[in-house]
């Protein structure tokens, strides 16, 4: 039989609506009445479930028995303790061992391998502050040198939970993210008479890294002036002044002539090694000029680079905008996309203080952000409020723990399900390949015309949830639960089509029994959640299909899987999660 990829497409417009209205109309998904668990309380499996969904990309069985088990703190303390699963950097050089640069970058479907691993909370964080300390492989500066870029990935994983200030301060000398924000051989005025340094990472590493535009109250409200106006963070003369702060880095061992070109790996030394290895001081190209920004001034004369750079990064990192700045942008990615003021307050908090005098310890912000009572109340999956869209990454990452992938044909080609889709097509959104710093949508965005917009909710996810990316997810999502699941795919048009293995051995054998292979759905994917509506419409889509067909390994069982589960990812009820 023909497979018919736009069959649920035609539903996009109305996913996209059910979507807007979902999170702050009358979409009320159906929850179990149950307490808030109190700690030494028993877990139920739906509660952890729910828990694993907020902290993971995908879990087993033996994951919700786990939790169960020891409990949310000592889970997450287990997942801290874990060492790196998946180093991008070994990966990198282990395909390139000498070679300079390469056409061939490996970070995207390293990033998928990297999801599928045992340090489920690393990679979610991973993702997640990947999502605010931006850096892009879509922009011409960085996209072919891979080695740079999985070097920045490992800091983001391994630095990324230790303390904020030590994460920005590696972020800030990673020869990547100068290549990205132009502050690679960015030149004192000193240096050059009459001009002025670059200015693109002292702005963004204020207003989108750490403190933003307004400043804030603890709770993530605007602080208000005399007349009831935001007051800004910074002014542009802050902004002069860290740019003068942060001249003077290149890469390790740079000579005067590759001084003369700006944000570029293109000349001498960007050896392998060089692009590993943090931007070094060069005193002769540092700007020597007085430098003042946000209350502090240093004086004329002569300063090193890594000097001012840590008078910055302190004077950033002690701002009491940070706690609730990055706080609520994380809850956003791991919980809920509208965290009550109370919610953002009590995670500034530890970000402040974890308890034992340390500012910034990202694995207490982290833990705190998973252990709060509005994460861990059941009621709230029943808050049209609370939540937030699944984006594609999320999604497809779900699918690709849960059912245990395995490269296929070609290890580097790890997440690209077909022949005629990649991830940045298919899924709108690919891991590191944001189109700006600014990230894939926007923190506050809220989609005009809709409830959300009349409840003055944001729902960021919504900004890359349109009627064309809704199908071509689908179509994506599709292909790769259809050809992914399969031994082997070959056809004249397409040979050696396949690039990525799921494992359905624990799932076809329950196609025989829709109600318990749905129920399983139900538990791994939807966290118990799904509507009795839900179910009918995933048990009549798998009746209606009767032919057999021959190309694929799993024959008719297999294809009324990979049916049922589209009919699941495709719904309202699957990509909010609650």
């Amino acid at each position: 039989m023909k497979v018919r990829a736009r069959t649920l497409s035609r539903l996009a417009p109305a996913l996209v609506a059910a979507l807007a209205y979902g999170l702050g109309g009358a979409l009320v998904l159906p929850v179990a009445a149950q307490a808030q668990t109190a700690p030494g309380a028993t877990i139920s499996a739906q509660d952890a479930e729910r828990f694993l969904q907020q902290a993971t990309f995908g879990y087993s069985d033996a994951d919700i028995a786990l939790v169960q088990s020891i409990g949310y703190s000592a889970w997450i303390d287990k997942q801290f303790a874990m060492p790196v699963q998946y180093s991008h950097l070994d990966a990198y050089n282990s395909i390139f061992p000498t070679i300079k640069d390469s056409n061939i970058n490996p970070i995207h479907p390293g990033m998928w391998i990297g999801f599928t691993k045992d340090d489920q909370l690393r990679q979610r964080y991973l993702f997640a502050i990947s999502q605010i300390l931006v850096n892009s492989t879509y922009v011409n500066a960085t996209q072919d040198y891979g080695r740079a870029m999985a070097r920045y990935v490992d800091i983001l994983q391994t630095t990324g939970l230790t303390t904020f200030g030590e994460l920005l301060t590696q972020v800030s000398l990673s020869p990547a993210m100068g290549a990205f924000l132009s502050n690679l051989y960015n030149r004192g005025d000193s240096s050059l008479p009459g001009t002025q340094p670059d200015q693109n990472y002292a702005r963004e590493v204020m207003q989108l890294f750490s403190i933003g535009l307004w400043q804030l109250n603890p709770d993530g409200s605007r602080k208000l002036d005399a007349n009831g106006q935001p007051i800004p963070t910074y002014t542009q003369a802050d902004v002069v002044g860290i740019s003068k702060a942060l001249t003077g880095f290149g890469l390790k061992g740079a000579t005067a002539d590759d001084w003369e070109y700006t944000n570029c790996f293109c000349q001498p030394p960007a050896e392998p090694a060089v692009q590993m290895k943090p931007m070094e001081g060069n005193n002769s190209y540092h700007s020597s000029s007085e430098k003042k920004f946000l209350g502090v001034t240093i004086k004329a004369g002569a300063t090193k680079p890594i000097t001012d750079l840590k008078v910055v990064m302190n004077r950033l990192v002690r701002h009491p905008n940070v706690g609730p700045f990055i706080g609520r942008q994380l809850i956003q990615r791991f919980v809920t996309s509208n965290p009550s003021p109370a919610y953002i307050a009590r995670v500034s908090a530890v970000f402040d203080n974890n308890g034992a005098g340390v500012r910034g310890d990202m694995k207490a912000v982290i833990k705190a952000i998973l252990l709060d009572p509005e994460a861990r109340d059941p009621a709230k999956a029943a808050d049209p409020t609370f939540g937030r869209i699944r984006e594609p990454i999320q999604r497809y990452a779900q699918i690709l723990r849960v059912f245990n992938a395995k490269p296929g044909d070609d290890p580097n080609d790890f997440g690209i399900p077909t022949w005629d889709y990649d991830s940045h097509k298919g899924l709108w959104q690919s891991p590191l390949h944001a189109h700006t710093v600014f990230n894939f949508y926007y923190p506050d965005y809220k989609p005009a015309g809709t409830e959300l917009f009349k409840r003055e909710l944001v729902s960021p996810e919504m900004q890359i949830t349109t009627a064309a990316s809704v199908g071509d997810i689908d179509d994506f999502m599709w292909n790769t639960l259809l050809y992914a699941g399969l031994t082997k795919y070959v056809d004249e048009a397409h040979p050696n089509a396949i690039t990525l293995q799921l494992d359905y051995s624990d799932w076809l054998p329950l196609v025989r029994t829709p109600t318990a292979l749905i129920e399983k759905m139900n538990q791994r994917f939807m966290a118990g959640q799904m509507s009795a509506a839900l179910k009918r419409q995933i048990r009549d889509s798998m009746a209606a299909i009767t032919d057999d067909w021959a190309q694929t390994s799993g024959g008719l069982p297999q294809l009324k899987f990979a049916r049922a589960m589209r009919v699941m990812i495709a719904s309202a009820e699957y990509v909010v999660q609650k």
